[in-house]
């Protein structure tokens, strides 16, 4: 069996969400930022990742140390937000503007250019 491509693994993904998120303006106020834009986008997207029916069941799963460590090295999250900021700034983040990354990564699946 061949190993996977390297721009085709699961840390290339979580690579470009994280420069994409490092090319957004976080459009909060300094005084009100408690987590990482990239922390809050990761956490949400390792929610679906995991299938975790809702965001409190998710947040109460990543409190244990093994899932924390989980949440860590694959998704690259340096504190895990809590439940209201997350729902907060993921609600205002508008899901439209990952069009682009996952239309290029989706190309590279295809044997297209990047």
């Amino acid at each position: 069996m061949r190993s996977p491509k390297k721009h085709l693994s699961f840390g290339s993904l979580i690579q470009a969400f994280q420069q994409h998120c490092a090319s957004r303006q976080d459009k909060r106020q300094n005084g009100k930022i408690g987590y990482r834009l990239v922390d809050i986008i990761l956490s949400g997207f390792a929610c679906m990742f995991f299938q975790d029916p809702s965001l409190l069941q998710f947040q109460k799963r990543m409190s244990e140390e093994k899932q924390r460590s989980n949440l860590t090295t694959l998704f690259g999250v340096e504190e895990i937000p809590e439940t209201t900021q997350l729902r907060e700034v993921l609600d205002a983040v508008e899901s439209e503007s990952f069009r682009p990354l996952f239309t290029e990564y989706f190309l590279v699946c295809r044997g297209g250019s990047s």
